[in-house]
C-alpha cells in the first residue's frame, strides 16, 4: 500500500485478491456501458458520479463558469452544496445535481441560497477568499439545477413560478446517457 518509494506490497494474500476483485468489478460495472445496468456498482451513488463528471468539465455546463477553483460538497452551515462556483461576471453560483425525480430539489436549493444570501447581506461574504484573484460581485448567488432529461419533477415549472423573480434560477436538462459524456440539451432561465 502507499505510493512512491514508501509503497509496500499487500502482505495478506487474501486482501490482495479481494482488492483485485474489487478493482475488476469497478472496471467492469462503473462505466457508461457495463454488461448490465442492474449491478449495484453501476447504480450506486449516481449523483456523486454525475457531480464528478461535471467537475471534470464544468465549462460544458456553462462556458461562463470559471474553471478553478470550483468547490464540491461546499459546507454552508450544516448543509453541503453540491457545487459552488463563480461565473466570469463575478456572480457566485450554487449548483444542485439530481439524477432522479425530486420534487424537493428546488426547495433544497432555495434553502442553500437563503443561507448564502443571509451571510452576504450580513457582511460575511467569504467568496473573495474562496475565489482569490477574481472579482466577486456583491450580489445574490445564481441557482443552477442540473438533471438528466425527464428527471425534473412535473411540478417544477409551477413551483419555480411561485418563487420571487429576483432569485435567478437556471434549469439544465442533460442527456439521459450522461455517463457516456455530458451535454446540455436545454437551458431554461427563470
Amino acid at each position: 500500500m502507499g505510493v512512491g518509494e514508501s509503497r509496500t506490497e499487500i502482505a495478506v494474500p487474501s486482501l490482495r485478491a479481494a482488492a483485485e476483485e474489487l478493482i475488476g468489478y469497478i472496471s467492469e460495472y462503473r462505466r457508461h456501458n457495463p454488461p448490465t445496468r442492474r449491478h449495484e456498482y453501476y447504480r450506486l451513488a449516481s449523483e456523486a458520479w454525475l457531480e464528478f463528471l461535471l467537475l471534470r468539465d464544468i465549462a460544458r455546463l456553462d462556458p461562463n463558469l470559471i474553471i478553478a477553483p470550483v468547490y464540491n460538497q461546499f459546507r454552508s452551515g450544516s448543509d453541503r452544496i453540491d457545487i459552488l462556483a463563480l461565473r466570469s461576471d463575478g456572480r457566485t453560483v450554487i449548483i444542485e445535481v439530481k439524477v432522479g425525480t425530486d420534487r424537493e430539489a428546488l426547495f433544497q436549493t432555495l434553502d442553500y441560497w437563503g443561507k448564502i444570501e443571509f451571510a452576504r447581506r450580513g457582511g460575511k461574504n467569504q467568496f473573495e477568499e474562496l475565489f482569490p484573484g477574481h472579482a466577486v460581485r456583491d450580489e445574490p448567488p445564481i441557482i443552477y439545477i442540473v438533471a438528466p432529461l425527464l428527471s425534473f419533477h412535473r411540478d417544477f415549472e409551477f413551483l419555480v413560478g411561485c418563487i420571487d423573480p429576483e432569485i435567478r434560477i437556471c434549469r439544465f436538462d442533460l442527456n439521459e446517457d450522461w455517463r457516456r459524456g455530458i451535454s446540455v440539451h436545454r437551458r431554461t432561465e427563470y
